[in-house]
């Protein structure tokens, strides 16, 4: 077909479809053009292509189309190499959107669309993105075109200024009529992606399914089982994983009966390296495909197959689409997918097949042998499947969601509800202060049924800027200056992601954090205020959280996006209630308020401060449509003030907090983190730097000094690291070591004589098997039945005797100790915190989460201390009684401590853990794995010497895929973008 011609003018409608990168038949660019093109013609549209300028005259006999794009969606412009790195990123964005704008113009001038055409683009990366924004925005409101975007790919390709800037407009013009709509064809895409923008993102069909697939190629019933890896060979697509799963099948002389057919073309360095080492040992049952396929032979070779091999890596591929996979499960055919991924989500629902664990050649090679075991089933089960696959995914049904909207009842809505967490404080992430632990939980059950986009303090600590840092932020504002005129035309504000955001690792699946800074303003108030109120000893501080970010006009304009964004919104303490209520009842949003202390309380110094705080306190509360607090007094005080609220007392982890380890554990703080730890048995006292806190670490000392045969020991920041007599104080300490001294303290003692809302460290001792000795406060907002586990006492002149007589029964301390397990429980995140299920309209049953909870955690990180000491005696008694299953404990321990452990138990060990390591993706380093094939071969067993030595060669590929992996992300740290295109491509 030659390039459309559009002289003559037509009422037809115009179904227009924008690829940048559609050039030739590589990749499913064209399979999928081709699709969308053949329904909106079925629908009564004249299809319209708007493809790359180099496309190939073969595509263009199959289309009608226009080549007008200079650039694919990945291309860089020229002069971006030569921009300082700083800027080169934001650069080139704007440069190739702007080009792409220029383009995309043209190419209408020759379309003749009437109205009710649309506008597709299912190819959109952050440099079209800003150019499709700015033409939705330049349209009437009663347009020629319907623009439909459709967004596949990870959250991070679009989470940038500009980008944000583009949501923005697109935002803007949807609210003032434009027809524009946003879309994904992943479920989990759309609700990561959610976190981006306020507009709903619609899940479309994928059209690439019907036509040749429908028949199948009859085969001779003796005929080997077919295993087919379809598209070009990259490392991503776990290609060298299945080369080392076919180098592992043939050693164990398991290849006869099976044939593969493997596209190798296309291939990375690295990718080609493992290529040609594995050539020369080519089992003669495994074919290369060593060029590009033609659309024809990419059909004949995906219908011949029986098994469609896509072990395509999780990080990569979590929420995105492969269209391999779905034209394997529209051919009725087996597919063996990684699990955990949006992959394993459809296998589940229509196919037949087996999921895998990630980049794991072993498991691969676990679930060929289950499928020549059970073929007959599994292949029943995959043409079952296939009638419910392509009856969601085909032309006709994205062509019709585009004409008529999501059919709700279908579940094509978006996937999962959106919740806003407003947390005052800058340590979400460390999880050591009581508040920071208490959202943590909340967060990690709330992603299990919805995306949390979690707004935190930004606060500059130490940072402030000096005189320094302030010439050199005057030294980059011209170019500061240049990216936002770039960047910014017909944005007037800052963008929900503007603010100091943190860095990307730190961001889960369903999850994400960012930090606003303070404006320099807000230094200069708080000064102040100081100097007016000199005698409260910072009490001033809880009246400031109030009035801090009410100075703040672009925390407000942020909070609003976030606010537009979400369903629900959740306030974590009142301080930013009152900017907050205001938006969440302009924009018809549910808002639940939550005070973890009476906060009034705190400035008790002050009458003038208590009545301000307490006043400001309760307006906050009151903002909300359900007010939550940590316990029964708190309840009560607000509920005299004209607050009704619900109580939701402050949850533990318990699983996490009941672990227990074998070594003593003395000896682990002595030899794993040279801690020495008093003589004898001692009482332990955890607390942060709060003034409650201090006041009961003062009065320790005076319980200490008439305890002189009892050690004591204080944990965190509520005092300074000191050792005096039987007192120690050892500062904040890492979570395994607090878990380690929870084992060995004989009593915990909690002598608080203030407080409000309820305490965790109480229950978080319980939880950890350990009486507690404390002040009625110490238990405020509890309920620890039996009362066998604790000991109540105000009068602290009792306290040593008390303390005497539980350390010298053991049996009291044990029974006690059993039933504060078991009174823990009951405070357990995921009990306490079911309410919120409720209140938020979410689902019981849990959606699909990926925040998978870690098993033996606190382990993991004592053995990755041992491993990297060089103990690997604790090492070894830590795995034999810290853990029943090996493969279990493996995931997420650090590749170096597993090496070492490889090196330091017996052989039989050794193997299980190199299987172990395998089967959870990590591998042993090349060295390490070398010495077990000299241990096997010493050892007299040479098949299984052999059989490692196999490994040693797929890993000696391997490695120099992580070497390309270690330079791509040096490049991306030293945003040297066009380096890791380069790697990207090469």
């Amino acid at each position: 077909m030659n390039e459309a011609n559009e002289s003559s003018s037509s009422k037809q409608p115009v179904f227009l479809i924008i690829d940048p990168s559609l050039k030739d038949f590589v990749g499913h660019h064209f399979s999928y053009v081709e699709a969308v093109a053949r329904g909106a013609t079925e629908a009564g549209y004249r299809a319209v292509t708007l493809a790359n300028r180099d496309a190939t005259d073969a595509i263009a006999d199959r289309l009608a189309m226009q080549r007008c794009l200079r650039r694919d969606m990945w291309s860089s412009h020229p002069m971006a190499s030569h921009v300082p790195a700083r800027f080169r990123t934001a650069f080139d964005t704007a440069m190739t959107n702007r080009e792409f704008l220029i383009d995309l113009r043209a190419g209408l001038s020759r379309v003749a669309a009437p109205a009710g055409s649309v506008m597709f683009a299912p190819m959109i990366f952050r440099n079209q993105l800003n150019a499709f924004a700015d033409f939705v925005a330049s349209q009437e409101a009663d347009a020629t075109w319907e623009v439909v975007l459709l967004l596949r790919y990870q959250p991070a390709w679009y989470d940038n200024a500009l980008s944000a800037r583009a949501f923005r407009k697109l935002e803007h013009a949807a609210a003032t009529g434009r027809r524009v709509r946003l879309a994904s064809d992943s479920a989990r895409l759309a609700a990561e992606l959610g976190a981006l923008t306020t507009l709903p993102i619609e899940v479309l069909p994928i059209p690439h399914t019907v036509g040749e697939h429908e028949t199948r190629p009859s085969r001779p019933s003796d005929a080997p089982l077919r295993l087919v890896s379809l598209g070009n060979a990259r490392d991503e697509k776990g290609f060298c994983d299945i080369l080392s799963a076919i180098r592992l099948l043939d050693a164990a002389g398991e290849m006869d009966g099976m044939e593969f057919r493997l596209q190798a073309h296309d291939a990375a360095p690295d990718v080609q390296a493992a290529i040609d080492g594995f050539v020369p040992v080519c089992p003669p049952q495994v074919t290369l495909l060593r060029s590009a396929l033609s659309p024809e032979d990419y059909t004949r070779t995906l219908l011949d197959a029986d098994v469609v091999l896509v072990p395509y890596w999780r990080g990569i591929y979590r929420a995105r689409t492969p269209g391999v996979c779905l034209e394997s499960m529209a051919a009725g055919k087996i597919v063996v997918a990684t699990s955990g991924t949006w992959m394993s989500e459809e296998l589940s629902q229509y196919g037949g097949g087996v999921l895998i664990d990630d980049h794991s050649p072993v498991a691969i090679v676990e679930a060929i042998r289950r499928i020549r075991r059970d073929h007959a089933l599994l292949a029943t089960k995959a043409e079952a499947g296939r009638r419910c696959v392509i009856a969601r995914h085909n032309p006709a049904s994205l062509i019709a969601q585009i004409q008529n909207g999501p059919d709700h009842a279908g579940g094509s809505e978006r996937a999962a509800r959106r919740v806003a967490v407003f947390y005052p404080w800058g340590n979400f992430l460390e999880r050591q202060s009581g508040a920071s632990l208490r959202c943590n939980l909340l967060v990690e059950k709330l992603a299990e049924r919805a995306v949390v986009r979690v707004v935190q303090d930004g606060s500059w600590g130490s940072q402030r800027p000096g005189l320094s840092q302030l010439c050199r932020m005057a030294a980059a504002m011209p170019f500061v200056m240049l990216r936002r005129l770039l960047g910014s035309a017909g944005a007037s504000r800052p963008g929900p992601h503007s603010h100091a955001q943190l860095p990307s690792p730190l961001r889960r699946p369903r999850v994400s954090v960012e930090a606003v800074r303070p404006r320099m303003r807000q230094h200069l108030a708080r000064r102040l205020l100081r100097l007016v109120t000199p005698r409260t000893g910072g009490q001033e501080s809880m009246l400031w959280f109030f009035i801090d970010r009410r100075l703040d006009p672009y925390f407000k304009a942020h909070a609003a996006d976030v606010v537009r964004w979400a369903d629900v919104v959740i306030v974590e303490y009142p301080f930013w209630a009152s900017i907050i209520a205001p938006i969440c009842r302009a924009e018809g949003k549910c808002l639940i308020v939550s005070s973890h202390d009476v906060l009034s309380q705190q400035a008790s110094g002050s009458q003038i401060l208590d009545r301000l705080t307490a006043r400001l306190e309760v307006e906050g509360m009151r903002g909300g449509d359900v007010a939550v607090t940590v316990s029964d007094s708190d309840r009560a005080w607000y509920a005299a003030r004209g607050v009704p609220s619900i109580v939701v007392p402050n949850p533990i982890d318990h699983d996490r907090l009941s672990e227990s380890f074998g070594p003593d554990p003395r000896t682990l703080l002595r030899d794993l983190y040279a801690l020495e730890l008093p003589p004898g048995p001692f009482c332990l006292f955890v607390g942060s730097r709060y003034q409650p806190n201090t006041v009961a670490v003062e009065r320790l000392r005076g319980i200490a000094n008439d305890c002189p045969d009892t050690g004591f020991v204080v944990v965190g920041d509520c005092a300074p690291v000191s050792r005096h007599g039987n007192f120690t104080a050892l500062g904040r300490v890492d979570e395994a070591v607090l878990a380690v001294l929870y084992q060995a303290a004989a009593l915990v003692v909690i002598p608080l004589a203030t407080g409000t809302g309820s305490s965790i460290k109480t229950v978080e001792a319980m939880s950890a098997g350990r009486m507690v000795l404390g002040t009625a406060v110490a238990f405020r907002g509890l309920d620890p039945s039996p009362v066998s586990c604790i000991v109540q006492e105000d009068d602290l002149a009792r306290w040593p005797a008390l303390i005497a007589g539980l350390l010298a029964d053991p049996e009291r301390r044990l029974s006690g100790e059993k039933a504060a397990r078991q009174a823990a429980r009951h405070y357990d995140y995921r009990r306490i915190f079911e309410p919120y299920v409720a209140l938020l309209g979410l689902q019981h049953t849990p959606a699909q989460s990926d925040i998978r909870r870690e098993r033996h955690s606190m382990l993991r990180e004592l053995l990755a201390v041992a491993f990297r000491r060089g103990r690997h005696d604790i090492a070894a008694t830590l795995l034999e009684n810290g853990v029943e299953s090996v493969a279990d404990l493996v995931e997420g321990l650090a590749p170096v401590a597993l090496n070492a452990a490889l090196d330091a138990v017996p052989l039989g060990q050794a193997l299980t853990l190199a299987d172990a390591l395998f089967a959870a993706g990590d591998q042993p380093d090349e060295s390490t794995l070398a010495r077990l094939v000299l241990r096997a071969h010493e050892s007299g067993q040479r098949d299984l010497a052999e059989a490692l030595l196999v490994r040693l060669e797929a890993l000696a590929s391997e490695s120099r895929e992580q070497a390309r992996r270690s330079a791509l992300e040096a490049a991306l740290q030293h945003r040297n973008y066009d380096t890791a295109r380069e790697l990207l491509r090469a």
